[in-house]
């Protein structure tokens, strides 16, 4: 393999023969071309690995803005790095032609799975405090709940294949303190 990259980059071996080889002067000259050749061979092998690492970073699909998805129930969005699937809502909100103390909270079950495959199930709330989250961060991307729709009316049940979902999903910087 490293014959045929050689090829290509043009890069000539000299033909070493340390049996012919009479001198001193003759040898040094040998292990002079010899530490040439071994330092081609590092500069061929250092321009490899920044190219594989170009093509790298290239195939990435973080995501550089804060990106908004709507997604409706039993939906899943996706990237290459990542699965985020709405699963179920549990409805605490009160209805919006009551007077109630508060105005109450719906849970929102997703399930985040990463590019390996390992799955991790979150919940997002409409109302949020120390108590509960409308927002979190799992393996690096931040994961914001904007709005559940429909809005409960009349204490009428709403099926769960009803709910839509908008949320805000961002890639998190990691931070040097």
């Amino acid at each position: 393999m490293l014959g045929r990259v050689v090829l290509l980059l043009g890069i000539q071996w000299p033909k070493i023969k340390y049996k012919n080889a009479t001198s001193n002067i003759e040898l040094y000259l040998l292990k002079k071309q010899l530490l040439i050749m071994n330092k081609s061979l590092m500069v061929v092998v250092i321009v490899l690995n920044f190219v594989g690492l170009l093509t790298m970073s290239c195939e990435s699909d973080d995501i550089k803005e804060p990106e908004i998805v709507k997604l409706n129930f039993d939906e899943i969005y996706q990237m290459k790095n990542i699965e985020i699937k709405f699963d179920s809502v549990s409805e605490g909100r009160c209805p919006s032609q009551f007077n109630c103390i508060w105005a109450g909270n719906a849970s929102i079950l997703f399930n985040f799975k990463n590019s390996i495959g390992i799955e991790t199930g979150f919940t997002l709330h409409t109302y949020s405090n120390n108590e509960y989250r409308g927002d979190t961060l799992i393996n690096g991307y931040r994961i914001k709940l904007i709005k559940l729709l429909p809005y409960p009316e009349n204490n009428e049940v709403i099926n769960q294949h009803d709910y839509k979902v908008e949320l805000e999903i961002s890639k998190e910087l990691k931070r040097i303190d």
